[in-house]
């Protein structure tokens, strides 16, 4: 019963380096995203200010920040995903453009859906967390208006997603729908697994005193 418990102990105090590092799930069905998300909170935009321009964007809960030629609300329903207005990002200088999102309370999911993508050749997407974990999707080149979902759950919170979209100058992106929150999966934190370890530690030597 000892050695179980040593063995155990160990095997608990190992499980913590393992544990630490943030494993994340990358999503291009929003169903799917939804389904595993749990709680989250929805900006859609349609408060913002049609044709207002800003670089860096106050949206409650989060900012936004970018590199591209501009950022404003764009009021037309056939590019929004819900409602009838979306963030437009021109993309009329570099390649690789950028848009940050900053949290003010850390989050477990993100996602959001964009329309207009890759109708100026193909284009490659890359979404990175604060965690560091990123993942990256190829876009063909195709006709105007198709939409994309892009989402990630993590078991350990993060505090800001940045997209950078490589490739296809000229592509500007329509942004809507954006999904944020969620919970984190179901496994031990690791000041828990190592209380516990010890303290199992320490009742095998107090037994073991004892005999």
């Amino acid at each position: 019963m000892k050695k179980f418990l040593i063995l155990f102990c160990l095997f608990s105090l190992l499980m913590v380096s393992s544990n630490a590092n943030a494993t994340s799930i990358f999503y291009s069905s929003e169903v799917d995203f939804l389904n595993e998300a749990g709680t989250v909170s929805l900006e859609s935009f349609e408060s913002g200010t049609a044709n207002a321009s800003w670089d860096v964007t106050d949206w409650g809960d989060f900012t936004t920040t970018n590199n591209s030629s501009s950022e404003f609300v764009y009021d037309y329903a056939p590019f929004a995903t819900d409602g009838s207005k979306s963030l437009k990002y021109n993309d009329h200088g570099p390649d690789n453009t950028y848009v940050g999102f900053f949290f003010d309370a850390p989050i477990f999911a993100f996602g959001f859906s964009t329309t207009d993508l890759a109708t100026m050749g193909d284009t490659q997407l890359t979404l990175l967390d604060s965690n560091g974990q990123s993942n990256t999707w190829s876009l063909t080149n195709r006709s105007s208006r198709v939409v994309d979902f892009f989402g990630l759950t993590s078991d350990v919170a993060f505090l800001s997603v940045m997209f950078t979209k490589q490739n296809g100058s000229g592509d500007s992106i329509f942004l809507d729908e954006v999904y944020y929150g969620g919970s984190a999966s179901p496994t031990p934190e690791p000041t828990t697994m190592v209380l516990f370890g010890l303290g199992l530690l320490g009742f095998a030597g107090v037994s073991r005193r004892k005999q």
